[in-house]
C-alpha cells in the first residue's frame, strides 16, 4: 500500500518477530518514517518497556511511544470480566483478546495526532493499493492490486476492492466486492453489492 501523503506510519509494536520485521520493511518499502507504539494494559514493567524502546529504535523507528492504559483497561473491561467470571473455553479466566479494543483506540488516536491520517484496522490484506489521506480500512478488508482510494474513503469489514477507483468521501462499509469499476464522490455502497467484469460466461 502507498499513500498520497508523506505521513508517518504508526506501528503497534510488541517486540515480537512480526512487528520487528515490519519496522525496517515499512521504512524501506514506503520511504516514510515509522513511529512504534506500545499500549500497556498491564504486565509490562519498566525494564521491559525500556527494552521495547531500544529494540524499536535499533530497528529504525524514529520514535517509540509507551501509552499507559492500565487504569482504563481495568475500569472499562477487566473488572467486568472478573465480576462475571468470564472464561475462555470454560478454562482460562481471562484472555489477551480482551485488551485489543482499548489498545486499538489509543493507537488510532495517536495516529491522528501524528498526522497519520489513514487507519488500517486488524486482519486486513493490502497489496498494490494506493490510498489518500484520512481513510479507514477494515477490519477484515482486502485491497488488491489496482485499488485506488481517494481521501476520506472508508472500506469496512469483509470488503474486497480490486482494480477500482473509489472517490473522495465514499463509503463501502461491509460485505461487498468492488472490482473493475469507478465510484464517484460521497457514495454510500450498500451491503452485498458486487461489481465485476464477469458476465456469467466470460471475464
Amino acid at each position: 500500500m502507498t499513500t498520497t501523503h508523506d505521513d508517518p506510519i504508526v506501528l503497534a509494536f510488541s517486540g515480537g518477530l512480526d512487528t520487528s520485521f515490519c519496522v525496517p520493511w515499512l521504512k524501506e518499502t514506503y520511504g516514510r518514517p515509522v513511529v512504534t507504539a506500545t499500549v500497556n494494559t498491564g504486565g509490562l514493567d519498566a525494564a521491559a518497556a525500556s527494552a521495547l524502546e531500544q529494540r524499536a529504535r535499533a530497528l529504525g523507528a524514529i520514535d517509540h511511544v509507551l501509552i499507559d492504559a492500565r487504569e482504563e483497561f481495568f475500569d472499562s473491561v477487566l473488572k467486568y470480566l472478573i465480576m462475571g467470571n468470564v472464561r475462555r473455553g470454560q478454562l482460562y479466566p481471562l484472555c489477551v483478546g480482551a485488551e485489543r479494543g482499548v489498545q486499538a483506540r489509543h493507537l488510532a488516536l495517536m495516529a491522528r495526532e501524528l498526522g497519520a491520517g489513514t487507519v488500517v484496522h486488524s486482519n486486513c490484506h493490502i497489496e498494490g493499493a494506493k490510498t489518500g489521506s484520512h481513510c479507514e480500512i477494515g477490519p477484515f478488508a482486502r485491497l488488491r492490486p489496482g485499488a485506488l482510494l481517494a481521501d476520506r474513503v472508508k472500506v469496512g469489514n469483509f470488503v474486497e476492492v480490486k482494480k477500482s477507483e473509489i472517490g473522495e468521501g465514499s463509503k463501502v462499509n461491509h460485505l461487498t466486492y468492488i472490482g473493475d469499476t469507478t465510484i464517484g464522490e460521497n457514495v454510500n455502497v450498500g451491503a452485498g453489492t458486487i461489481t465485476c467484469n464477469y458476465d456469467g460466461v466470460n471475464k
